[in-house]
């Protein structure tokens, strides 16, 4: 009762009566909006709801590729990638891939969904980068990662480090946000260590030039030994030179146009590529590509869109 008293007239007080009933609080998702009361001539206060514009949507045939190279400012290559997606679909699907310039399939690394084989939409984020002890992977905590919900994933490779004499270590994180609760209700991070004999040729794999695919190459040996490209959607896609700190990510699972770093600069300086994927065009026609809406615009990187047949630009509201 005290609890009620005092938040009475809220949306925590509304959760807490039905919860005390033994329902679920997230069947109800509350929205307020309002003001004083106005002339008949004035506009009236109208709710405002969460959106977030578009999402590209993959339909197991199309990719956006774009380089995967050193930053002409610090010329390094990117320490994090960052980006939200969502999938119904119930198997083995790529959703980023970097594959090198030349022949040297080695230098690979692949972040994937893997499908657990049971007939349910739970599945995990899988991380796997090659190296001299063979093909390491990480994955996130068994999550219903195929529930058509969107989910951000971080991957960053956390020595923030080019030497090849210190262990590297690449950490997964997963997370979902539930507005109808407003918090952060399902998160895993994941750790995959390396020692030093070994963690050279790893760090050289990450640091190989080459291009990075959103959505899967669509390669037949990596459709064969990996997974097939994804059927979902993807949004903001984001490279950054700085191991994004676990605080910045969990404010972009719940606030996903957010794009704060480690530092006050690290969106101008540290975040050298964002695909907020909001460009809402017929892609079958369009020769401009992706748009790079980095805060930096002096260098930028549009990608190169392929098999999109025309407009596959989704709504999102959360």
């Amino acid at each position: 009762m005290p609890y009620f008293l005092k938040n009475k007239g809220t949306v925590r007080a509304i959760k807490g009566l039905i919860s005390a009933y033994g329902i679920p609080s997230t069947i109800l998702r509350v929205r307020e909006y309002g003001g004083p009361d106005l002339p008949d001539n004035a506009v009236p206060q109208f709710e405002i709801g969460r959106k977030f514009t578009k999402a590209l949507g993959f339909r197991g045939a199309q990719f956006v590729s774009s380089s995967w190279k050193d930053d002409t400012s610090s010329g390094r290559k990117p320490d994090t990638i960052e980006f939200r997606f969502k999938s119904p679909t119930g198997s083995n699907q790529i959703l980023v891939e970097k594959a090198p310039v030349g022949s040297n399939v080695s230098s690979s690394f692949y972040i994937k969904l893997k499908d657990n084989n049971s007939p349910d939409n739970y599945g995990c984020v899988s991380f796997q980068i090659s190296g001299s002890d063979g093909m390491k992977e990480v994955t996130s905590s068994n999550l219903p990662v195929y529930d058509n919900d969107f989910y951000s994933v971080m991957v960053r490779r956390t020595s923030g480090s080019d030497n090849p004499n210190i262990s590297q270590s690449f950490e997964l994180s997963v997370g979902k946000y539930d507005a109808g609760r407003s918090k952060i209700h399902l998160y895993s991070t994941s750790t995959l260590v390396t020692d030093v004999v070994s963690s050279a040729s790893y760090n050289a794999n990450w640091e190989t030039d080459g291009n990075v695919y959103i959505g899967g190459s669509g390669s037949a040996a990596v459709t064969a030994l990996i997974g097939a490209q994804l059927s979902g959607s993807i949004m903001e896609y984001r490279h950054w030179t700085e191991p994004l700190n676990t605080g910045s990510f969990k404010n972009h699972i719940a606030n996903p146009k957010a794009y704060n770093g480690n530092s006050l600069s690290s969106s101008y300086e540290n975040l050298v590529l964002r695909y907020s994927f909001d460009d809402n065009k017929d892609l079958s026609s369009d020769t401009d590509g992706i748009r790079d809406v980095s805060a930096n615009q002096t260098f930028t990187m549009p990608g190169v869109h392929n098999g999109f047949t025309g407009n596959f630009f989704n709504n999102v509201v959360d």
